[in-house]
């Protein structure tokens, strides 16, 4: 993607930043516990090209979210970088887009099967039915690089279990310079395909899956999901700083692994 093309982006998502957060009135607000946000997730006849650039009839098409608050005290500070993401879907898979406001893009991680993750990412929780049971998480840092995990909840313990999916796709564009701190970026662009086929939960889980598991959504589904941004400190920043976590919806929690906060993402033709 041309830099120009990313900073026309930008702008327009600036704009309709503006507009969308108007919708929530004075900031600080007052966001009753329990909130939960909807998102119609539209069909799509036109699988999009996972390349970053968001111009795809399928994302035309489909509404932003609003943008992410502070996912511990939604009525807290405004998160200094805005967050939204769009959602399609077809047969074969589920398709996320994100843009990540930043001002500077970081990332280290160049494989998925890294076994440390310090990176800011973009990840997408998904309950593909178990009621709270189990769920999948995919993540996308700064490079593109994209994993999926699969964990479940045993008593008062969250379990990992062994789980993956070779299937998973995405795109990238990053309008800035990459690990470049003299310099201000603008943001940064991810795109995920993720198969239904890949959502069915390992064996041996407490999740005993039907038959929606692993198979695309019937129209009028729900699917409890969730979308969270971790943000690292600033280089420049006091090094063991916390990192920032932007949500969708209120996780009211540092850990946003509990499917009963999540919101809910319906599947529209």
């Amino acid at each position: 993607m041309r830099r120009a093309s990313v900073i026309l982006l930008v702008v327009g998502l600036l704009a309709a930043g503006a507009c969308q957060s108007s919708a929530y009135g004075p900031w600080p607000r007052r966001t009753p516990p329990g909130t939960q946000r909807e998102y119609p997730c539209r069909f799509t006849t036109e699988k999009p090209i996972l390349d970053g650039r968001l111009d795809d009839r399928a994302w035309v098409v489909a509404p932003w979210s609003e943008p992410f608050f502070d996912a511990v005290d939604p009525d807290g500070p405004r998160p200094e970088q805005e967050t939204w993401f769009k959602l399609a879907w077809d047969e074969s898979s589920l398709y996320v887009a994100a843009v990540l406001m930043e001002t500077d893009v970081r990332a280290t991680v160049e494989r998925a099967d890294a076994a440390v993750w310090p990176d800011s990412d973009f990840e997408v929780f998904i309950d593909r039915g178990s009621q709270g049971k189990a769920w999948f998480t995919i993540r996308a840092n700064a490079r593109g690089v994209i994993r999926g995990s699969f964990e479940e909840r045993s008593g008062d313990s969250i379990l990992p279990r062994a789980w993956s999916c070779s299937a998973l796709d995405g795109g990238l564009q990053v309008d800035g310079s990459l690990n470049d701190a003299s310099d201000t970026d603008r943001a940064w662009v991810v795109e995920m395909a993720i198969p239904w086929s890949c959502l069915a939960p390992p064996a041996g889980s407490v999740w005993q899956a039907g038959p929606e598991a692993g198979a695309e959504p019937l129209v009028g589904d729900v699917l409890r999901m969730n979308f969270v941004r971790r943000r690292n400190a600033p280089a420049a920043a006091e090094v063991g700083t916390e990192p920032s976590l932007w949500s969708w919806t209120p996780t009211w929690s540092r850990d946003p692994r509990d499917p009963r906060h999540w919101g809910r993402v319906r599947f529209t033709r």
